[in-house]
């Protein structure tokens, strides 16, 4: 994976380059596997929820947690790009990765692209079903 030397807020002004989301599509980080001290690399991809009995449900863990204080930041790597996210998401991040496994989770302010007002309010609207189809929710 090639690292990219830009840095790109998580959620501050949509400027990770996300790819547009199609209709009841989500976006799904995959957390790598890492030692506690490593940095926390990711990957983003997308998934449609389940919407049919033909459809497949993705699997995935769905992250609820509060922000927290925007100033207080921490970086992640997803895709190759150096990402900042609150100091909340970051531990929350970190608690979830495995030492020898993928972790696929979803979390609003990485999965949502903020900049992008029509996406948001869309993506708003499908979290009742994202959580709900989620393997999990963890707080």
């Amino acid at each position: 994976m090639s690292q990219h030397l830009e840095t790109f807020p998580g959620h501050l002004n949509g400027q990770y380059p996300y790819e547009s989301l199609p209709r009841n599509a989500i976006r799904i980080l995959t957390i790598l596997p890492g030692l506690q001290g490593d940095v926390v690399r990711c990957t983003i991809s997308h998934a449609r929820l389940k919407t049919g009995d033909s459809d497949v449900a993705p699997q995935y863990t769905a992250l609820s947690y509060v922000w927290g204080d925007p100033r207080v930041r921490e970086e992640i790597l997803v895709d190759g790009f150096k990402v900042s996210v609150t100091e909340n998401l970051y531990l929350a991040l970190r608690h979830l990765q495995h030492k020898s496994a993928t972790r696929r989770v979803w979390a609003d302010a990485l999965c949502i692209n903020q900049g992008d007002l029509a996406e948001k309010r869309y993506q708003i609207e499908l979290m009742k079903y994202i959580y709900m189809l989620a393997d999990e929710v963890v707080m």
